[in-house]
């Protein structure tokens, strides 16, 4: 996928290529609308605070993968992206994700202590 810090930036590009994955960051179910309405995005990032089931339907009904970012070493953060169904996390601290996500499955994580 491709990102811009410029919206102006992002406009330019899906003029150009109207097919390639955008990502634009929202943190509203208003922002997630903008997004593909004015940008065409297909990826929106947001922050787990902003993961509520109004803001992950708002993606889901306009076909839009969700990404979580998450920075810090946060389980409850962890946990709360997976059972939302998020498509995919930036994060900074794989090791506790994956154990939060085994832990999540059921997966007997004992190799891993």
């Amino acid at each position: 996928f491709f990102w811009f810090g410029s919206e102006t930036m992002a406009r330019r590009f899906r003029e150009i290529t109207p097919d390639l994955e955008l990502k634009v960051n929202a943190n509203s179910v208003e922002g997630v609308r903008a997004a593909k309405r004015d940008l065409g995005a297909t990826l929106i990032e947001c922050d787990v605070r902003n993961l509520t089931p109004e803001f992950v339907g708002a993606c889901r009904e306009l076909g839009l993968r969700i990404m979580v970012r998450e920075g810090q070493p946060d389980v409850d953060a962890f946990r709360k992206t997976i059972e939302a169904g998020a498509d995919l996390i930036n994060l900074d601290h794989p090791g506790i994700f994956i154990q939060v996500q085994s832990e999540l499955r059921g997966e007997n994580n004992e190799a891993n202590n």
